[in-house]
C-alpha cells in the first residue's frame, strides 16, 4: 500500500530534517534520543491510489509511551489535517497506538500505514535513534452499502432486515451465539431458547420464565417473561461437575462444554413459593425430553454427547403471604460475596454485596412468607413485620459455599442469637418495632471437581481449588456487627 504524504506533513518533516542538518554541520548532533509522531487521516476512493484520497482530521487517538504515559490528541499540535506530537519528550522505544473512533458515515476503516498490528488489538511502532520521526496514516474507504455488516456477525444489514434481527447487535437474542452463526446453523436468532450445539462438548441452557401470580392461562411464551438474577445450580452425581450461575436479562443461564451425563438442575426459587411447569428438549426433537422431578424446582435430565439441550422452568407464583402482618418492624438481609477460598478477617472491605440473590423469609406455617432479590448493594428489605420468629433462606445452596451469619439491631451491643447459624438458612426473632439486620457472608468453595472445558466465571464463583472452613472469631464478628450497626444508625438519623 502506498504511503501518503500530504504537503503539510512533508513541509513539517522537511523543516525537521533541515534543522538536523544545520545542527549536524555545527557538530552538535551525535544521535537522536527523542522523536516525533505525526498522524493523519485519509478518505480514499481506492486506498491504493493516492490520487483518490483527501485528508481528514481524526480523533479518539491514544498513544502509550515507553515511559508509561498516554498521549491523546489534546497533547498534539495541528498542522493542517496532521496531528503532531513534537514536545521533545518522546523517548526512544516501543509505542502502542489505540484508536477508538467511529468511522465517518458511509466509510469504513481500511487500515493504516506506519505501524503494525499487535495481539492486544492495537498497533505498535518504534521511535529509534536511526528513525526518530514516525508518520502514520489512517485510511478510510467507501462502503458498498449492499454488503454492509454493521455489527460484524456475518450477516449483511439487508439480510438482518429480512430476518428481523438487529443489524447493530451481533447476538440479537443474547443466547451466546451470533446471528450469523445461528442463521447458518438453522436455529432461530430471535429465540434465546434456540441455538446451535457447542463445537466442543454439549450445552445446557436453563431458562427461568416468571408468570403472573395465580396464572391460569396457557400462552406461557407470551405471558411469562424471563427473570433476571435467579440462581441456577447444575450438577452431576456426587458433584463430579457442579456449577452455579445467575440468569441473564432474558432469564437464561448457559452451561457449556459439558460431557454426556445425567444432570440435576435446581432453580433458586423454593417450591413453597411457586408452582412450576418444566419442559426440556433440543431443536431436533419432535417430543419433549423426559426428565425426573417434572414440574418442580429441581429436575434431573440426561444430556447426550455433542448436543444443545434447553430446559425451561415456567414459574407460577402462588399467594403464600396470607394477610401481611402490618407491623412496624423490619428485617434487612444482606448477602456479601467473599473471594474464593477467602481466609482473611476484613469481611467489610473484602466481601462486596451480591445483586440478584433470592432471599426467602417466612414465619412458621407460612402465615407470612415473601421472596425478594437483593439489590445492587446486596440487600433485601422486608417491612411491615410484627413480632415473631422468621426463617430466612438465601438462594445459594449449602453445597456451593460456606457461610458466616450475623444478626443484630442498632440498639444491641451483642449479636442476636439465631438458629442455623453459619448456614444458608437461619431463624431469628424480630421484636416489636425493631429493625433487625441479618448478614450472610458467602464463602465460595470448589464444588466443581474436574470441569469439562472452560471454567464458569460468573458470580457467585464456585472456585478453582478446595477450600478449608474459614475460622470466624467472635471478636471479628462483633467488630463487623458493631461497625454495621453504627453505620445503619447514622444512616437512619440522617434520613
Amino acid at each position: 500500500m502506498r504511503v501518503i504524504r500530504l504537503l503539510s506533513l512533508f513541509l513539517f518533516a522537511l523543516t525537521l530534517v533541515s534543522a538536523r542538518q544545520a545542527a549536524a554541520q555545527d557538530g552538535v548532533i551525535e544521535a537522536e534520543t527523542t522523536g516525533t509522531i505525526a498522524i493523519t487521516g485519509n478518505v480514499c476512493g481506492d486506498v491504493n491510489d493516492a490520487a483518490t484520497c483527501s485528508a481528514i482530521e481524526v480523533s479518539g487517538i491514544a498513544i502509550s509511551t515507553p515511559d508509561g504515559r498516554v498521549l491523546t490528541e489534546g497533547d498534539a499540535s495541528l498542522h493542517g489535517a496532521n496531528r503532531v506530537w513534537d514536545d521533545d519528550a518522546l523517548p526512544v522505544g516501543d509505542y502502542t497506538l489505540d484508536i477508538a473512533f467511529a468511522s465517518p458515515a458511509g466509510l469504513s476503516f481500511a487500515g493504516l500505514t506506519g505501524a503494525t498490528p499487535n495481539d492486544a488489538g492495537g498497533w505498535s511502532f518504534t521511535i529509534s535513534e536511526a528513525e526518530p520521526h514516525v508518520y502514520i496514516t489512517l485510511l478510510f474507504g467507501t462502503v458498498n452499502q449492499a454488503g454492509l455488516d454493521s455489527d460484524g456477525d456475518g450477516l449483511t444489514d439487508d439480510e438482518e432486515g429480512d430476518l428481523g434481527t438487529d443489524p447493530a447487535v451481533a447476538d440479537t437474542d443474547q443466547d451466546g451465539f451470533d446471528d450469523g452463526v445461528e442463521s447458518y446453523a438453522g436455529t432461530d436468532p430471535l429465540d434465546p431458547r434456540s441455538f446451535p450445539a457447542a463445537a466442543a462438548g454439549s450445552t445446557l441452557q436453563v431458562n427461568a420464565f416468571l408468570c403472573p401470580v395465580d396464572y391460569a392461562g396457557n400462552n406461557y411464551a407470551a405471558d411469562c417473561p424471563g427473570g433476571e438474577g435467579i440462581a441456577v445450580n447444575v450438577a452431576t452425581g456426587g458433584n463430579a461437575y457442579a456449577a452455579l450461575l445467575g440468569t441473564d436479562a432474558n432469564g437464561a443461564a448457559i452451561f457449556t462444554d459439558l460431557a454426556e451425563d445425567d444432570y440435576s438442575i435446581e432453580l433458586g426459587i423454593p417450591g413453597d413459593f411457586a408452582n412450576f411447569q418444566t419442559v426440556c428438549g433440543t431443536p431436533n426433537e419432535t417430543e419433549p425430553r423426559q426428565h425426573e422431578g417434572q414440574n418442580t424446582n429441581s429436575i434431573g435430565v440426561h444430556l447426550n454427547a455433542d448436543e444443545a439441550l434447553t430446559c425451561s422452568f415456567y414459574v407460577l407464583p402462588i399467594d403464600t403471604q396470607g394477610e401481611i402482618p402490618g407491623g412496624d418492624s423490619t428485617i434487612q438481609v444482606n448477602a456479601f460475596l467473599c473471594p474464593v477460598d477467602y481466609a482473611g478477617n476484613n469481611y467489610l472491605a473484602d466481601c462486596p454485596g451480591g445483586e440478584g440473590i433470592a432471599v426467602n423469609i417466612a414465619t412458621a406455617g407460612n402465615a407470612y412468607a415473601a421472596l425478594l432479590g437483593t439489590d445492587a448493594n446486596g440487600s433485601a428489605l422486608f417491612t411491615g413485620l410484627t413480632e415473631d420468629n422468621y426463617t430466612i433462606e438465601l438462594g445459594i445452596p449449602g453445597d456451593f459455599a460456606d457461610f458466616q451469619t450475623v444478626c443484630g439491631i442498632p440498639q444491641g451491643f451483642e449479636p442476636r442469637q439465631r438458629d442455623g447459624q453459619n448456614t444458608n438458612r437461619i431463624t431469628v426473632y424480630a421484636g416489636p418495632s425493631e429493625n433487625v439486620t441479618c448478614s450472610f457472608y458467602v464463602l465460595p468453595i470448589d464444588a466443581k471437581g474436574d470441569i469439562d472445558g472452560e471454567p464458569v466465571t460468573r458470580l457467585p464463583s464456585t472456585g478453582t481449588g478446595s477450600a478449608p472452613l474459614v475460622s470466624f472469631p467472635l471478636a471479628g464478628f462483633s467488630l463487623v456487627l458493631v461497625t454495621a450497626i453504627v453505620a445503619l444508625s447514622i444512616r437512619r438519623r440522617l434520613v
